[in-house]
């Protein structure tokens, strides 16, 4: 985990996001990316999920093949998303400003 800027503000409900609107939001999000992104990317493309939260869509995403890296502000978000997805990189950084090499 790369450490740049974070943020705090989400530290204090990040069980919740992890219990509720991360599994949700993971859901609803799959499958207009299976519509509209996913077809037109390579079977192993790299992604980048920003601001991440707790992993949930990155996990589905790698259950798919793909390789991604979560990049969330939260530490305590990206505690659950190396729990629920153990084998993703994640990063630390506020996504307002970070740097990461050209590779997604």
């Amino acid at each position: 985990m790369v450490t740049n800027d974070r943020y705090t503000q989400y530290d204090t409900w990040a069980w919740l996001y992890n219990q509720t609107m991360g599994p949700q939001y993971s859901a609803n999000q799959i499958r207009p990316l299976e519509t509209l992104l996913l077809p037109a990317l390579s079977a192993h493309a790299r992604l980048l999920d920003l601001c991440c939260g707790t992993g949930q869509l990155v996990q589905e995403l790698m259950q798919r093949g793909y390789s991604v890296t979560g990049l969330d502000g939260s530490e305590a978000m990206l505690d659950y998303a190396h729990q629920n997805a153990p084998q993703a990189e994640f990063v630390l950084a506020d996504a307002r400003r970070f740097h990461l090499p050209d590779q997604f």
